[in-house]
């Protein structure tokens, strides 16, 4: 009796074990497998494997199927014969994977005789709920000439969306009332694995904890980096304890928060933010343009380098220059030497010291060498399950990666070579839910303190980012307030100050402002449009006000991002026009001079002036004889 024993050690993959009996039954059998995966609302995947073996000689039939599972955490096993009688396994779990063995209640005996069973499992590491996204990762297999894979399906709960990223793509897609159906025909595009995100964003709550030390014998500003916004993520504030004395966005979009030390002082400063993290690049609500600075060298971007130019030249394209660094890391790692290296975070691998910030670092320089603005993110890289055995256990980690500007869609596009050499997937235009930007670097040379840290502030003491299925509640409220100068005059301008105050939990963009006056006082410009403001920004407006009536008081409509405040100012106007205030100026300057030009000649009298006209001789008078 010739038994078949064949080994599937990564799911789709089919092998022999070597033997003189194993090689007799891979030239006497034919397998074919259809496999159908299916994902539960929370997250559990079962897999429902068909398989049909066709004898190919008259004298041998199969006893016993033996499979490799690449998963210790497969259970639940079940195995029927066409007929619908169950088939008896022995399954073990090891640290290394799960054996299973099948032993057939029938023997199928006849060239060209088929044997069909099924094949129920369920293995919770090929996907994971996290919130309410759904990360699905199946690994890739080596084709063997003996087994023929048919057709592999993705059962997805309509839940969780349609795919945001999805590779490779599938060969048909379609929809019942409970699922969405992905279906590949084609076992070779499966050859490398697959890698599928469902569910547009992801929420984390994010809390981090700052210490500011003041060392110094006098009092000192000092400034802490907090997550901005960006094309793939939103930020809505809880709580900043204590008050910042000022917040402000940098030219980079970062938010910068400025505390005041006392000599000798510290300061322990406590964020809380809920971030939602978009799997798609999101429009972005206030674009900056992809100026020069983008194209800029500077110290780890040596851009002018001739041998990186002469190398960017060649690839040219954002896509070849990832491919470059993805595919082809012995001969990156060669012309990487011409970079200053970074240090503080972990080497990408066993084999390389280079760091995620090296690789980012890389792709910038190649990028703007080639004229493609590109731009540096410091953040967090969320694992929610280990790209490499090395890299198990890590959880979250410092991480970095790039943008580079789309010209065509006029968006930024995110890049990460890093996770793209050791994922299934690329990491080229859309990122997973995953990277969590803290600090963003483009325009403003990063200070120097960063080149030696792996985070994006040196202040920053814990961080701790958990996942969350609240979405955070928008709060949207501006804050107002309008002075002027006490004692203004009919006729003349002033100027008013307009102050305000976002106190919404995220930020505003593009907030469309009028300021209107309830009689016929002129305030200009009456209506302006300000670019941002970030939570507890202050922005103070000056504008031009002109009072017309006189009366003491004048109420102020402020109307900002479709809220209307109403202010009543109360000020001293003078009744004089400045017509009347200039023409009496003029009299009491003439009445003046008149007054004083009499008083001048008394005090300082002038003598006559000597005669100019020639003196007439004197003749005596003649006597007579």
């Amino acid at each position: 009796m010739l038994r078949l024993i064949l080994v599937v050690p990564v799911l789709f993959t089919f092998c022999l074990w070597i033997s003189p009996q194993s090689i007799l039954a891979q030239t006497a059998f034919q397998s074919r497998v259809k496999t159908t995966y299916t994902v539960d609302l929370t997250g559990l995947t079962q897999v429902h494997q068909i398989y049909t073996i066709t004898n190919l000689t008259a004298s041998a039939y199969a006893a016993h199927y033996s499979l490799d599972i690449a998963s210790p955490t497969v259970n639940r096993p079940e195995a029927y014969s066409l007929s619908g009688e169950a088939i008896v396994i022995e399954a073990l779990n090891q640290p290394s994977g799960t054996s299973l063995t099948l032993t057939f209640p029938e023997k199928t005996v006849g060239k060209g005789k088929e044997l069909t069973f099924s094949l129920t499992y369920f293995d919770p590491s090929l996907s994971q709920k996290i919130g309410s996204a759904l990360h699905l990762t199946l690994p890739g297999f080596t084709p063997d000439s003996a087994v023929q894979v048919d057709t592999t399906t993705l059962m997805i709960p309509l839940e969780f969306g349609a795919p945001v990223s999805l590779s490779p793509d599938p060969d048909q897609v379609q929809s019942d009332p409970a699922y969405t159906k992905l279906i590949y025909f084609s076992t070779d595009r499966l050859a490398a694995g697959l890698k599928a995100l469902f569910g547009d964003k992801q929420t984390y709550q994010v809390a981090l904890n700052y210490q500011l030390i003041n060392a110094t014998i006098t009092p000192v500003d000092t400034q802490i980096t907090l997550p901005p916004d960006t094309p793939n993520q939103r930020v809505y504030l809880e709580h900043l304890t204590p008050d910042p004395v000022a917040l402000h966005a940098d030219a980079d979009g970062n938010w910068l928060a400025t505390y005041h030390l006392d000599p000798r002082a510290e300061l322990l400063v406590d964020y809380l933010s809920t971030v939602v993290i978009y799997g798609s690049v999101q429009p972005d609500p206030h674009p900056r343009p992809a100026g020069q600075a983008y194209l800029a060298s500077d110290r780890f971007w040596p851009v002018d380098d001739p041998k990186l130019l002469e190398l960017a030249n060649h690839l040219q394209t954002p896509t070849a220059i990832y491919q470059y660094l993805v595919t082809q890391p012995q001969a990156a790692d060669s012309n990487l030497a011409k970079l200053v290296k970074r240090s503080g975070s972990a080497p990408v691998s066993a084999q390389s010291d280079l760091t995620s910030l090296d690789y980012a670092d890389a792709f910038i320089t190649l990028a703007r060498a080639a004229g493609i603005p590109a731009r540096l993110h410091r953040g967090y890289g969320i694992l929610t399950q280990p790209l490499t055995p090395s890299q198990a256990g890590l959880g979250p980690a410092f991480h970095a990666w790039a943008d580079y500007y789309d010209q065509v869609t006029a968006q930024w596009r995110p890049v990460d070579p890093t996770w793209g050499q050791t994922a299934a997937a690329a990491y080229f235009n859309q990122l997973d839910l995953n990277h969590l930007t803290l600090r963003l670097h483009g325009v403003n040379p990063e200070p120097s303190y960063l080149n030696q840290i792996p985070g994006p502030d040196p202040a920053l003491t814990d961080i701790n980012v958990s996942v969350t299925e609240r979405y955070p509640p928008k709060t949207t409220h501006l804050t107002t307030a309008v002075t002027l100068p006490l004692t203004t005059r009919l006729g003349l301008t002033h100027w008013l100050t307009l102050t305000l105050v976002n106190a919404s939990n995220y930020t505003l963009y593009d907030i469309p402002l009028t300021v209107s006056v309830s009689n016929r006082d002129l305030v200009h410009p009456p209506s302006q449009t300000l670019p941002a403001l970030i939570p507890s920004q202050t922005a103070n407006l000056k504008l031009q006000f002109k009072p017309s009536w006189p009366q003491p008081t004048s109420i102020i409509m402020v109307n900002a991002y479709g809220q209307t405040d109403t202010h009543l100012l109360h000020y001293y106007t003078r009744y004089v026009s400045s017509g009347l205030l200039l023409g009496g100026a003029v009299i009491l300057a003439g009445l003046a001079f008149s007054l004083a030009r009499p008083a001048w000649r008394l005090l300082f009298p002038r003598s006559s002036p000597p005669s100019t006209l020639p003196r007439q001789s004197q003749k005596p008078p003649s006597t007579s004889q």
